[in-house]
């Protein structure tokens, strides 16, 4: 059995009528907001760095021992753990800081040793503070903000305190906006979208993750 362009156009109508007549299709669909549907969003330059805080006292460390830190790297990603060893002399190409002097020259050493190529090189800013007396500070902080650079320090350094480690970093939520919909489905998802002449248009969804 064949039908015309127009009798087609009419066997659907029928079928519209039909369908309508019957509450089928409702004549009206309604999308709401939903109001518990948010999105968190932030800005990366206002993120958090992580801080340490080397405290260098009495008598300062002795030669052989040693102290860790871990900094991550700028892909965010990837990591750069390096140990720095305390010496009777300054080798800042083997990360050998000079102990032989007086604490304040100690943190020199040290600070040389983090800032230099064969150290962490960027990846850890170091600042030297004077406590008291004789006691000197390192305040290290990590180039890469936000909380995937809260690393802990290992460290065997006498005298030398180093607190809870890489503490700080924090990703900071600049703003919430709330997104215009959601959908639920059970099953395959279907949107029908109506046009100004009530013809209905299909739409089978496509999940993605």
């Amino acid at each position: 059995m064949k039908f015309s362009f127009r009798e087609t156009k009419n066997v659907f109508d029928t079928i519209y009528s039909i369908m309508a007549l019957t509450h089928i299709i409702d004549s009206d669909y309604t999308i709401q907001i939903h109001k518990n549907n948010k999105l968190q969003y932030s800005d990366p330059s206002n993120y958090k760095k992580a801080e340490a805080i080397l405290t260098i006292t009495g008598g300062g460390p002795t030669a052989g021992q040693t102290i860790s830190l871990k900094a991550t790297n700028a892909n965010g990603i990837d990591t750069t753990s390096l140990t720095y060893t305390a010496h009777g002399s300054q080798l800042l190409s083997s990360r050998k800081f000079n102990v032989s002097g007086t604490n304040s020259a100690t943190a020199d050493s040290l600070k040389a040793c983090i800032e230099h190529s064969s150290g962490h090189d960027g990846l850890i800013t170091v600042t030297k503070v004077q406590d008291s007396d004789d006691n000197w500070t390192l305040v290290l902080q990590q180039t890469v903000a936000g909380p995937d650079s809260n690393w802990g320090i290992s460290n065997s350094l006498s005298n030398v305190t180093h607190g809870a480690g890489f503490t700080g970093g924090e990703l900071l939520i600049d703003g919430v906006d709330q997104l215009p919909f959601r959908f639920d489905f059970l099953g395959a998802p279907n949107l029908r979208g109506q046009t100004a002449n009530k013809r209905y248009k299909t739409f089978l969804g496509e999940q993605k993750l």
